[in-house]
C-alpha cells in the first residue's frame, strides 16, 4: 500500500451533511475542516485546498475557518493564507487527558516493544470508520519507520495496525466498515475486495 501524495487524501471524505440531522450541517462541516487542518500538520493548509477536498464552496470554507479562528481552534500562519491548529485545541486535549488514559496504560508495553525490537511501535485506536494513531515509540534501529504521526487518520484497513483493528472486528461490522470506506481505499492504491481478503487472512493467521 502506498501513501497518497496529497496531504488531505487521508482525511475522511464524505458528502458533508448528507445524513446529518437538520441544523447540524454547520457542525459537521466545522469538524471536517478541523480534521483537514489537523492532517496538514504544522506547515498549514490553504482554504482553497480544504474547499476542493471537502467539496465546500470557498465562501463557506472561509466563513467556517473564520469562526474556528475566532475560537482559537485554528490559527492563521502569520500573514500567509495558511491555517494550522490553534492553541485552544491543545488546551481541550489537556483537559481530556484522563479520557485517553489508554496511552498511559500501554506506555510501558510500547517502550518495551520498541527497545526489544529496535523498531518503531505504533498504538492505534478505532474512531468511527477510521483508525487513529494515538502514540508512537521509536526504537534504536538506525533506519526508522515513521509511517504515522500521532493523530494521523487512515481508513480502517489501510496499514498494518489499522488492518488488525479491522480484521478482528465482528464479521458483519467488518463488512460494514469496508463498504463505508470503499471509495476512499482507491487513494491508497487498493480496493475494498483486496482489503477484505487481507482482513480475512489476518484473522485466520491470528496477526
Amino acid at each position: 500500500m502506498t501513501e497518497p501524495k496529497r496531504v488531505l487524501k487521508t482525511c475522511p471524505k464524505s458528502p458533508i451533511g448528507t445524513n446529518a440531522p437538520k441544523g447540524t450541517q454547520s457542525l459537521s462541516r466545522a469538524l471536517q475542516i478541523l480534521r483537514a487542518v489537523a492532517q496538514a500538520g504544522a506547515k498549514g493548509i490553504r482554504a482553497s485546498q480544504i474547499s476542493a477536498e471537502l467539496g465546500l464552496s470557498l465562501p463557506t470554507t472561509h466563513r467556517m475557518l473564520g469562526a474556528l479562528n475566532d475560537e482559537a481552534l485554528i490559527e492563521r500562519v502569520g500573514e500567509t493564507k495558511l491555517y494550522r491548529m490553534g492553541p485552544e485545541i491543545f488546551a481541550l486535549s489537556a483537559r481530556a487527558e484522563g479520557r485517553f488514559s489508554i496511552v498511559n496504560h500501554f506506555d510501558g508495553v510500547l517502550t518495551a516493544l520498541a527497545e526489544s525490537t529496535a523498531d518503531t511501535i505504533f498504538l492505534s485506536i478505532r474512531s468511527g470508520s477510521d483508525s487513529v494513531c494515538v502514540a508512537r515509540r521509536e526504537g534504536a534501529f538506525p533506519i526508522r519507520t515513521l509511517a504515522l504521526d500521532v493523530g494521523a487518520r487512515r481508513p480502517i484497513g489501510v496499514g498494518a495496525g489499522s488492518l488488525a483493528l479491522l480484521a478482528f472486528a465482528a464479521p458483519e461490522e467488518r463488512r460494514k466498515l469496508i463498504a463505508e470506506n470503499a471509495e476512499r481505499y482507491a487513494k491508497f492504491d487498493i480496493n475494498a475486495d483486496e482489503i477484505s481478503v487481507l482482513a480475512k487472512r489476518s484473522r485466520a493467521l491470528g496477526y
